[in-house]
């Protein structure tokens, strides 16, 4: 006899777990996914200024590596006129 009790509550109490979860959980994930197989084309607002920050902060990152580039060259061709790979003195 206990064990049917057992059994009467705990199937209704796993459904309820399972629909709240779902409902909670899954579905607004599943509705997300939708969209963005329904519209590929179409971002966020917030989305589009993150990416427009982020290919700001490329664009920033890409002219210092150049001009590291260009002082690391002028820093060989000074040592190549001056005579070489001699340590500076501290």
């Amino acid at each position: 006899m206990p064990d049917e009790i057992f059994v009467l509550l705990l199937i209704p109490l796993a459904a309820a777990t399972a629909g709240l979860t779902l409902h909670f959980a899954v579905k607004p994930f599943v509705e997300a996914l939708i969209r963005a197989i329904r519209e590929p084309d179409r971002l966020p607002q917030e989305q589009e200024e993150e990416l427009a920050d982020l290919r700001a902060e490329v664009s920033l990152l890409s002219a210092t590596v150049a001009e590291l580039q260009a002082k690391v060259e002028f820093d060989r061709q000074l040592a190549a006129r001056t005579g070489g790979d001699s340590e500076p003195e501290v």
